[in-house]
């Protein structure tokens, strides 16, 4: 999926290259490109944070919505989520796994 978002927005940036000349038209994607990644890296030396913004709005609904489930301690380092339909997942964090094959 990041791909393919990747590849459409890229393909939208060259559409205005695609009807010159083959020279012509690789001199005007390599000047795209260098904008493109000055854009970005400008971005990323503003950025002070250590979670991306993208990153933190998923962490933030994730937090907000927690309180839907119940988390049981099971032994060791296994624990039981039980969710608010009736779901439940076992979690082992010694290796890693959940039953929800997430």
């Amino acid at each position: 999926m990041l791909l393919n978002n990747f590849c459409d927005a890229f393909n939208k940036v060259i559409l205005k290259a695609r009807d010159k000349p083959i020279i012509t038209m690789l001199e005007t994607i390599r000047v795209l490109l260098m904008k493109m990644l000055h854009i970005k890296r400008d971005k990323i030396f503003k950025f002070n944070g250590n979670i991306c913004h993208s990153i933190q709005r998923i962490l933030e609904n994730n937090k907000k919505n927690a309180h839907n489930y119940i988390l049981v301690w099971n032994g060791h380092e296994n624990f039981e989520i039980e969710g608010w339909t009736g779901d439940k997942w076992t979690v082992d964090l010694s290796s890693r796994s959940c039953s929800s094959r997430r």
